[in-house]
């Protein structure tokens, strides 16, 4: 059993691994699609006049209990599904391997989920496959 204390390390350390993911697609995103509109709210920015949160995600991660890696996953929070929901909001999703864009989709919020409560994560690959059809 990990003790509390790595736990946190570990935690912090994929934090930081997570923020560092998310400020690089933001900025990989405003050079490839130049009418995206960075905003500084709780919704990323604006596409085409709607609001579009961008979500970032690891192609792979590595894992200290398997041998094999697992996809990333996309960590979807209830305040900013429930904003775009109202305001006929996307999100425009990214799947990154270092500083290359692997995938990207962009999905109308409306057609990911209905309104939730709490977080919701979904790896890249589910995402991609299965959920949503790309607007």
């Amino acid at each position: 059993m990990m003790k509390k204390e790595n736990m946190e390390i570990d935690f912090s350390e994929r934090s930081a691994r997570a923020f560092h993911t998310g400020k690089l697609c933001e900025e990989m995103l405003q050079k490839f699609i130049p009418e995206f509109h960075p905003l500084d709210e709780s919704i990323d920015g604006e596409l085409f006049g709607a609001p579009a949160e961008i979500k970032g995600c690891l192609m792979n991660v590595s894992r200290s209990d398997r041998v094999r890696p697992r996809s990333g996953r996309f960590y979807l929070r209830d305040y900013q599904h429930n904003e775009l929901l109202k305001n006929n909001g996307r999100y425009i999703f990214m799947v990154i391997d270092g500083e290359q864009i692997m995938h990207t989709k962009i999905i109308l919020a409306s057609r990911l989920l209905p309104e939730f409560t709490g977080c919701k994560t979904l790896t890249w690959k589910t995402l991609f496959n299965h959920v949503g059809e790309a607007c």
